[in-house]
C-alpha cells in the first residue's frame, strides 16, 4: 500500500516536471510563440510600408521629402505616442488579448485607407490612423508573454519571438519589392501597383487575428480589477511593491524613463536609416525601386538569420552567467558591434559596400532585440506591465518626432541627392549609437535591482496555455 501511494507520487512528480520545466512548457506553447511573432512582424510590416513605397507613391502623390519625412515623423510619431499608453492602461484594465485583436483589425482598416489615398492629405490620415493600431501591438505581445512563461523559460520564450519577428521583419522589403514588381507586370484594373500592395497586406490583419480569438483564457490577460490594482499579495508580487501605479512611477519613474529613452535613441535612429535606404540604393547608387527593396530584404535576412544563429547560443549561457543584466549587457554590446559598419557607411562607393555595411549593423542590432523584450518586462510587475511597456513607443515617438522630419529637411535644402542623404543619416546614427551606449553603461546597476524586484517569480503557477 505505502509502495503503490509511492509510486503514485512518485509519477505526480515527474509528470508535473514535464510539463513545469522551461523545455516541456515551450514545446507545449511553441504555437503561441509562433502567433505572437508573425502579430509583432505584422506591426512593423506597418512600419516599414511608407519607406517600401517611398519612391512610388512619391511619384504618384507628388511628395517631396520635407513632406514624407512630417508624415512619417511629426504626423505618424504624435498619433503613435498619444496612442500608446491608453491602450497599454485599457489592456490592464479590460483585457490584453481583445485589446490586441482590435489594434490588428484598426490597423488594416486604415492601411486600405492609404490604398485609396488620392492626395497627401489622404495619405497621411491613412498612415496615422493605422499607426494607431500598431502603437501598442509590440507592448501588448510582450505583456501577454510574461504572464504565460517564468523564469529562464520567459527569457528563451522572449529570444525565439523576436528571433521569428526579426526574420519576418528582415524579408518585409524582399518581399515588398516582389509585389510591386509583380503588380506592375500583372496590374489590376489598372490600379496602381503600390496601391494593389496596401490592400494585400490589408487583408493580412483579420486572418492573422482570428486565431487569437480562440486562444484560451488566461486570467492576467483578461485585465485586473480596478479595485485591486497594484494591491499586493502573496501569490502575485513581492510586499515591497507600491499599491498604486502613480506610486510606483513616483518612484521609479526616471529609472524607466531613462533606460527607454537610452533605447529609443539609437533604436529610432537605426529605423530612419532603413526607411531612408531603398531611397539611397536608387538615387545614389542607381538602383530600381523594386531591385532596391528586394535586395535590402535579402541583406537583413542574411545578416538577420546569421545574428539568430550565432545568438541562440550565446543567450543561455549569457542568462547563466549575468542573470538579469543580459538584457541591458546585450544591448549595449549589440550598440558597439553597430559603430563600426555606422562609420564604414561614411567611405562606401557602391550599392554592394552600402548593403555590406548595413548587413553588420543588422547583426548588431539583432543582438540587441534579442532581448530586449526582456528588458521591458522587468520595466514594471504584471499589474502595470501592459502601460508601463507601452511607454516605450511613448518615447522612442518623441525621438521619432525629429529625426524623420529633420532628414527630410536637410535633404530638401541640399538637393534631395543620395550622397547628401547618406551623410546626414551617418551622422544621426552614429551619434545615437555613442549616446545609448554610455547611458546604458550608466544605467546599468541600477536596473539590475529594479529587474530583481519585478521579475520575482510568483507562488502559483501561471494558468495561461
Amino acid at each position: 500500500m505505502i509502495e503503490k501511494r509511492w509510486n503514485t507520487t512518485l509519477k505526480k512528480q515527474v509528470r508535473r516536471f514535464c510539463v513545469d520545466n522551461d523545455a516541456g512548457l515551450l514545446r507545449r506553447r511553441w504555437p503561441l510563440i509562433l502567433l505572437f511573432g508573425v502579430i509583432a512582424t505584422l506591426g512593423y510590416l506597418g512600419q516599414l510600408i511608407p519607406s517600401i513605397l517611398l519612391q512610388p507613391t512619391k511619384a504618384d502623390l507628388r511628395l517631396s521629402d520635407t513632406t514624407i519625412g512630417l508624415i512619417n515623423g511629426l504626423g505618424v510619431t504624435v498619433i503613435g505616442a498619444l496612442a500608446a499608453f491608453p491602450i497599454g492602461y485599457a489592456a490592464d484594465r479590460y483585457g490584453r488579448k481583445n485589446v490586441l485583436v482590435g489594434s490588428i483589425l484598426v490597423w488594416s482598416a486604415f492601411l486600405v485607407v492609404v490604398g485609396l489615398a488620392r492626395n497627401p492629405t489622404e495619405f497621411a490620415l491613412g498612415i496615422m490612423g493605422f499607426n494607431i493600431g500598431d502603437a501598442a501591438m509590440l507592448p501588448l505581445i510582450y505583456a501577454m508573454l510574461a504572464t504565460r512563461f517564468h523564469g529562464p523559460a520567459r527569457e528563451t520564450a522572449n529570444a525565439i519571438l523576436v528571433a521569428i519577428f526579426l526574420l519576418g521583419a528582415s524579408g518585409v522589403y524582399a518581399v515588398g519589392g516582389y509585389m510591386l514588381a509583380f503588380f506592375e507586370e500583372h496590374p489590376v484594373a489598372d490600379i496602381a501597383s503600390w496601391r494593389q500592395v496596401c490592400f494585400l497586406v490589408a487583408l493580412l490583419g483579420p486572418l492573422i487575428a482570428a486565431p487569437l480569438l480562440f486562444l484560451k483564457r488566461a486570467a492576467e490577460d483578461e485585465g485586473v480589477d480596478p479595485q485591486t490594482v497594484g494591491v499586493p499579495s502573496q501569490t502575485s508580487e513581492p510586499e515591497s511593491q507600491p499599491t498604486s501605479y502613480i506610486e510606483y512611477v513616483r518612484k521609479n519613474g526616471w529609472l524607466i524613463a531613462a533606460v527607454m529613452i537610452a533605447i529609443s535613441v539609437y533604436y529610432t535612429a537605426y529605423g530612419v536609416l532603413l526607411f531612408w535606404a531603398p531611397a539611397i540604393l536608387e538615387r545614389a547608387f542607381g538602383l530600381a525601386s523594386q531591385e532596391a527593396n528586394i535586395r535590402m530584404g535579402e541583406t537583413l535576412l542574411v545578416a538577420t538569420a546569421g545574428a539568430i544563429a550565432v545568438l541562440l547560443l550565446v543567450i543561455p549561457k549569457a542568462l547563466k552567467v549575468w542573470g538579469h543584466a543580459a538584457s541591458i549587457l546585450f544591448v549595449i554590446i549589440g550598440c558597439v558591434v553597430m559603430l563600426l559598419p555606422t562609420i564604414g557607411l561614411f567611405f562606401v562607393e557602391t550599392a554592394d559596400g552600402f548593403l555590406l555595411m548595413i548587413a553588420v549593423a543588422a547583426f548588431g542590432m539583432s543582438g540587441t532585440m534579442m532581448l530586449v523584450p526582456g528588458l521591458l518586462q522587468a520595466c514594471a510587475p504584471d499589474q502595470f506591465r501592459s502601460r508601463t511597456i507601452a511607454l516605450f513607443p511613448t518615447m522612442s515617438g518623441l525621438m521619432r518626432i525629429g529625426m524623420p522630419a529633420l532628414v527630410g529637411t536637410l535633404s530638401t535644402q541640399f538637393g534631395e541627392g543620395g550622397e547628401a542623404l547618406l551623410q546626414i543619416i551617418t551622422w544621426l546614427v552614429l551619434g545615437s549609437l555613442c549616446i545609448s551606449i554610455a547611458a546604458l553603461t550608466f544605467l546599468l546597476k541600477r536596473f539590475v535591482r529594479l529587474a530583481q524586484m519585478n521579475l520575482a517569480e510568483p507562488v502559483r503557477p501561471s494558468t495561461a496555455i
